[in-house]
């Protein structure tokens, strides 16, 4: 069972100041056992970039699913194309390119 640190602390008196590490060694300290502990975003390596979509093109595909190709502007790169499956507005949106 995976058992997210911020859901524990809503059941738990956990400690604001409490590592991951601190928690999974007391649980298994008092008997839990574990198979690993997962670390989300450990695995990202480079600079992560914010871009704000200027305009969306819908693209109809054979399968049926639409795809959009969206005009990003990205600091200090300049404007940039990408391509994603959600439906978002380009009313200013910001996301991770």
């Amino acid at each position: 069972m995976r058992v997210p640190l911020s859901w524990l602390r809503e059941y738990v008196d956990v400690p604001a100041d409490a590592s991951v590490d601190d928690v999974f060694e007391a649980l298994v300290s008092v008997g839990f056992e574990e198979e690993e502990v997962i670390r989300p975003g450990d695995e990202l390596t480079g600079p992560i970039v914010v871009g704000q979509v200027l305009s969306r093109e819908p693209e109809e595909h054979s399968n049926g699913k639409t795809v959009n190709w969206c005009s990003v502007r990205v600091v200090p790169e300049g404007q940039q194309q990408t391509l994603t499956g959600e439906g978002i507005e380009p009313s200013g949106v910001q996301g991770i390119v």
